[in-house]
């Protein structure tokens, strides 16, 4: 199996941010006040968006072989930038969507 179906396969075992809001907003004040543990599960919940995301993209612009670059790059700046997500600025989504992919 490829190392990209892997990832597919690994990320199903995650809960989507989108399916419960209110567990996704448990796991940012939890990674606001420092847990790092919600911090890590926070970009797990988010990994099935950005491959949602990337996906639309290439097929947009017919960018399919670039579509693994793509999420790999999505998910090295959301897992780096996720700790400065603020609440008041704007939704978990809008933080994925709109300012890193």
């Amino acid at each position: 199996m490829s190392s990209y179906r892997q990832f597919l396969e690994d990320i199903r075992q995650f809960p989507d941010f989108r399916d419960d809001p209110k567990l996704a907003m448990d796991r940012v004040l939890k990674m606001q006040a420092g847990d790092r543990e919600s911090e890590s599960n926070l970009i797990a919940s988010v990994l099935k968006y950005v491959v949602e995301l990337a996906s639309a993209h290439c097929q947009t612009w017919d960018a399919w072989a670039n579509r693994e670059d793509l999420i790999q790059e999505a998910s090295k700046v959301i897992s780096a930038r996720i700790s400065k997500f603020n609440l008041g600025k704007a939704s978990l989504e809008d933080f994925v969507r709109s300012d890193y992919i």
